[in-house]
């Protein structure tokens, strides 16, 4: 009997020694490095360019022009808004662009900030998303 009690004890470590050796990471074992195109968040955010951004949106906008419009939003939100953007005709995008003048900035991170707004009696949200060049631009709309 106690030679079958130190058996299994016996089995129990190797067990234990095989799970942990071929199921546990290693030191260093698939650590990649930072990518360099996502902008690295800092402790402390700037306002200012969110605001920056968000002004340059608006300016935008009320210039009517769609080519101007695409040109101040993100990579993605282009290949969503594209074909909507170039449904609205000139005074769309001016009212539009007048709407985001009366603004709010209600949340905000080093990589995203969030602005509500009013339009025609409709509160909608506004997001700009901080890119690789340190600019931001407008993600939705």
């Amino acid at each position: 009997m106690t030679k079958t009690i130190i058996s299994y004890f016996v089995f129990g470590l190797f067990t234990a020694f095989l799970l942990q050796n071929f199921l546990s990471c290693k030191h260093n074992s698939g650590v990649t490095s930072p990518d360099s195109s996502i902008p690295t968040p800092s402790n402390t955010v700037d306002i200012t360019k969110i605001e920056d951004g968000a002004k340059t949106a608006e300016t935008a906008l009320k210039t009517g022009d769609p080519q101007k419009v695409l040109t101040i939003m993100t990579d993605d939100s282009k290949n969503i808004y594209t074909s909507g953007i170039s449904l609205l005709n000139k005074s769309q995008l001016i009212n539009l662009g007048n709407a985001i003048s009366q603004r709010t900035l209600t949340s905000y991170n080093a990589l995203y900030a969030e602005y509500k707004y009013t339009k025609d009696g409709i509160t909608y949200n506004l997001a700009l998303a901080l890119q690789s060049d340190g600019s931001w631009k407008l993600m939705r709309l």
